[in-house]
């Protein structure tokens, strides 16, 4: 049996991809490609191969996870119920932060070997990562310590050096690189592009549909100055607490500007990475040249200064929300 096994990086639409998965399980099904009834499953198993001494592993969102599944259940979860099934599809971006000697073991114990496997990895250029996961992390996660950037301490990013034990594992033929940017910037289908490396037929405009509806549903990414609001608030305020507040304040438009890095940064993480990203493209995609784009953006803030409109309008909201019935 296949074991296409869908690894993210993170910010490359991952969550995006599981849900218009489920949502074609039944035509998944109809070639013999199990997913799992829950895509919890996927995560349970990625979080058990995570390093052993890695301090990740007792981060709030990692401890709920392995609470909310044992990794036996998960492993049932992720074999089909019977012997029809030709492929398997396991899908969490925090499959991107285990250890794939690990994870060959625990996957071999419920029948999978690394010759079956087919590892599925999109990259984003880092500068980008780093901003959006940063806006998701001081609105989701509560964050507050600033964006910074160090090369000495940057070899998370180095995509070169995170494909290196995948390919040393389940073989470089089997890792197969997608890359988010140029997806992004052609509005090509995620899933469609996924779908297509796993060898499997779709209706392109049923599954573009479904990415447009989620998109529209998913958590959207904070302005500048709602970021910068949110950041100075997580130092006072205890995770989740002002998550109503958050949603409303995006839903009444309080807030403007796109928050980024400064030019002369963009520039030194992309040179700094330019030799690693030219050999992911040369080794793993067959091609000449770089693997990113070199355009760079503007964003309005490159600070977290919070505006005066923005204290406004924050207060007002606050002020409507006094006599808020406790949840």
């Amino acid at each position: 049996m296949r074991l296409l096994l869908h690894i993210g990086m993170p910010k490359t639409g991952t969550s995006l991809i599981q849900a218009v998965l489920m949502s074609l399980r039944d035509q998944l099904a109809s070639q013999h490609a199990w997913l799992p009834l829950q895509n919890l499953a996927a995560t349970r198993i990625a979080v058990e191969a995570f390093p052993a001494d890695s301090p990740i592993r007792s981060r709030a969102d990692v401890l709920h996870i392995r609470e909310a599944m044992t990794i036996e259940e998960a492993l049932d979860q992720a074999g089909p119920p019977t012997a029809e099934w030709s492929a398997t599809i396991l899908s969490s971006e925090y499959f991107s932060e285990c250890r794939p000697e690990r994870l060959e073991a625990l996957l071999r114990s419920a029948g999978y070997t690394p010759s079956s496997t087919t590892v599925l990895v999109a990259l984003r250029r880092q500068d980008r990562i780093l901003v959006s996961g940063f806006n998701e992390e001081v609105k989701s996660l509560s964050r507050t310590t600033p964006l910074g950037w160090n090369p000495d301490a940057a070899h998370w990013l180095d995509w070169y050096e995170a494909l290196a034990p995948w390919a040393s594992v389940f073989g470089k033929q089997a890792v197969k690189v997608q890359v988010f940017d140029r997806d992004a910037a052609a509005r090509a289908s995620l899933t469609g592009r996924l779908l297509d490396a796993c060898g499997f037929a779709y209706d392109p405009a049923l599954v573009s549909q479904k990415e447009e509806e989620l998109r529209n549903a998913e958590n959207r990414s904070l302005p500048a100055t709602l970021l910068a609001f949110k950041f100075a608030a997580n130092r006072v305020t205890r995770p989740g607490e002002l998550d109503w507040f958050v949603a409303e304040a995006l839903e009444r438009g309080v807030g403007h500007g796109t928050f980024g890095l400064p030019d002369t940064k963009v520039r030194e993480i992309l040179d700094h990475y330019r030799e690693s990203n030219r050999r992911v493209a040369s080794e793993y995609l067959g091609e000449d040249g770089d693997l990113f784009d070199d355009v760079i953006g503007k964003p309005t803030h490159t600070t977290l200064d919070v505006d005066a409109a923005t204290i406004a309008e924050v207060t007002a909201l606050c002020a409507a929300a006094m006599d808020r019935p406790a949840n």
